[in-house]
């Protein structure tokens, strides 16, 4: 009887941890519909024309993520929504850039190699 209710616990267990990143991710995907859907952070179709401009090559990752407003220069205790993409460029550098996802203004890079940008003179 001991075995029997170790293995169905031990069985509950292995289940709810398999299940939760599922429920985190939809968790994730309802927040950023509904952030889309109340103008808080602009489609994922323009940030990649944003990006596609001004740096050559693949975009590996987009996350979107909410941070405590006052990191970028806001004030309180607001969050903002920021979109965290990850390039490798033409030249196999990694760049990541950090958008405010609601103007598309770039807030941090770590892009030391300016070649990766696309001159403003092309």
């Amino acid at each position: 009887m001991f075995r029997l209710q170790v293995l169905i616990s031990f069985t509950v267990a292995l289940v709810l941890v398999i299940a939760l990143p599922a429920w985190a991710d939809n968790d994730k995907q309802d927040m950023a519909r509904r952030a889309m859907l109340a103008g808080e952070v602009a489609p994922l179709s323009e940030l990649l024309a944003v990006v596609e401009q001004n740096y050559q090559g693949d975009v590996l990752k987009v996350e979107l993520e909410d941070e405590d407003a006052d990191k970028w220069g806001g004030t309180g205790d607001g969050k903002i929504f920021i979109y965290e993409i990850k390039i490798l460029t033409v030249r196999g550098n990694l760049v990541k850039l950090k958008y405010d996802a609601k103007s598309l203004k770039l807030l941090a890079t770590n892009d030391y190699d300016r070649q990766n940008r696309y001159d403003s003179n092309d």
